[in-house]
């Protein structure tokens, strides 16, 4: 079977190419996992690179008892990677994580999009690749979020224009109406202080509130679920939960909050 898979990467189109095989599993180092290595290596006639193997095969337990599952990646590179990403921002979302809020929120066309929080700009520009807003808003106080924005944005090479602004979106002149927002606000561990984001993440909701269209849709994507429930409970300022969905990402398990008005 795992030599079917490996043949089934070969004749993908567009063709993939790769230089060594890596295997992640936990006991990676033992013997057993040792030969499963050199077994796949032999089939996909790679090198093993345990550093930097572009084909990465993934051993983990299977849902039966007594079963593992090897799941290999089809790409030399993650999916979340973008080739426009030119700026290693600290903190930025995974772009995959933002493609499926971005989903989720069913953006169109029309929309008036608002990204609260924008960092480097990853929520804006994934969505240039679908649907361009309308009109894209994003604010964020940190002038070198702002600047890797412009340039993720040159990069991309899509069509639709975003509004830039620095400044703190909880006192920032803007122009309201806005049917889209979104906000992955900062949650402890390279920005923000855990102890402040249950008020931050109150903050939020009620600008919100004041910036969006009857009917708008928002995303709330952050660590902080427990705070975040207590808000909703607390302190909507008008917002109704719509949905939730749960992300994993390694040792990081964000939420996506819906909101509707």
């Amino acid at each position: 079977r795992l030599a079917e898979l490996l043949e089934d990467l070969r004749r993908q189109r567009p063709r993939q190419v790769f230089h060594g095989l890596r295997l992640e599993a936990a006991g990676a180092g033992t013997p057993e996992m040792r030969r499963l290595a050199t077994a796949l290596a032999e089939l996909a006639d790679l090198p093993i690179d345990d550093a930097d193997g572009d084909l990465v095969a993934r051993v983990r337990r299977g849902a039966s008892p007594g079963t593992w599952q090897v799941l290999l990646r089809t790409t030399p590179r993650p999916l979340a990677t973008r080739a426009w990403r030119e700026v290693d921002y600290p903190g930025a979302v995974n772009a995959t994580i933002a493609a499926t809020v971005l989903d989720l929120l069913d953006v169109g066309a029309e929309d008036s999009l608002l990204d609260m929080t924008c960092g480097s700009g990853t929520f804006l520009v994934e969505q240039l690749h679908r649907a361009a807003p309308a009109r894209a808003v994003g604010v964020d106080l940190d002038p070198a979020a702002l600047d890797a924005a412009r340039r993720h944005q040159r990069a991309a090479r899509r069509r639709g224009r975003i509004d830039w602004v620095e400044g703190d979106v909880l006192t920032a002149e803007l122009e309201g109406g806005f049917t889209r927002l979104v906000t992955n606000p900062p949650w402890g561990t390279l920005h923000g202080e855990h102890e402040s984001n249950e008020d931050l993440l109150a903050a939020l909701l009620e600008r919100a509130a004041e910036l969006a269209a009857p009917g708008a849709r928002l995303g709330v994507l952050t660590h902080e679920i427990t705070r975040m429930q207590r808000v909703l409970e607390q302190r909507a300022a008008g917002w109704r939960r719509v949905g939730e969905h749960r992300f994993f990402q390694k040792g990081h398990h964000p939420r996506l909050f819906l909101l509707e008005r």
